[in-house]
């Protein structure tokens, strides 16, 4: 949802027809992960893993756990009653198809494969071609491996000289290649 400009309001009957897509910008992951976070922690009464901000968990009183693994726009819940939790985010986001795991499934999110086993549990893998896959659709299947380096801060000059739309043949790009 659009926010208004300086100096701009609006009536709660007025909506307002985006130029471009949101998905687009620079700064839309962090701008949602913000808004799905609130929902999350304020709306539903789940707490934010301090060691790890994409993932969150409730404990109600009646000891049904739910955990929430949360990357960019894609959730994926363990509950005891995992559909009860997505109906309750539906009041607040607009979902794809969920998926439930069972014996006869399997589930792939992001890299990962997941399975449900004969015994109830869950097994979990990275599958070979996510990375292959995700480099070809990238186009950097002939880039090399380097190990990480240390982020320096942006200033919020620097901030502000980012954020701006990306091209479109870019922006589908970045649509396509994020939450494989």
């Amino acid at each position: 949802f659009p926010f208004t400009g300086e100096g701009c309001s609006t009536a709660d009957d007025e909506c307002w027809e985006t130029m471009g897509a949101f998905y687009g910008l620079r700064k839309s992951p962090k701008w949602f992960q913000d808004f799905i976070a609130e929902v999350l922690v304020d709306k539903l009464k789940f707490e934010r893993l301090r060691t790890d901000g994409q993932i969150f968990t409730r404990s109600p009183p009646a000891g049904m756990r739910t955990v929430v693994d949360l990357h960019v726009d894609d959730p994926l819940a363990a509950a005891t009653n995992v559909l009860a939790f997505f109906e309750e985010l539906k009041d607040y986001v607009l979902l794809k198809d969920t998926i439930v795991l069972n014996k006869k499934n399997h589930l792939k999110h992001l890299s990962k494969k997941y399975t449900q086993m004969q015994n109830g549990g869950y097994k979990t893998a990275t599958y070979p071609e996510y990375v292959t896959e995700t480099l070809e659709l990238m186009g950097m299947s002939d880039c090399r491996p380097v190990s990480t380096p240390g982020v320096k801060s942006a200033s919020k000059e620097e901030e502000k000289a980012n954020d701006e739309p990306l091209p479109p043949d870019e922006a589908h790009l970045f649509s396509k290649g994020t939450g494989r």
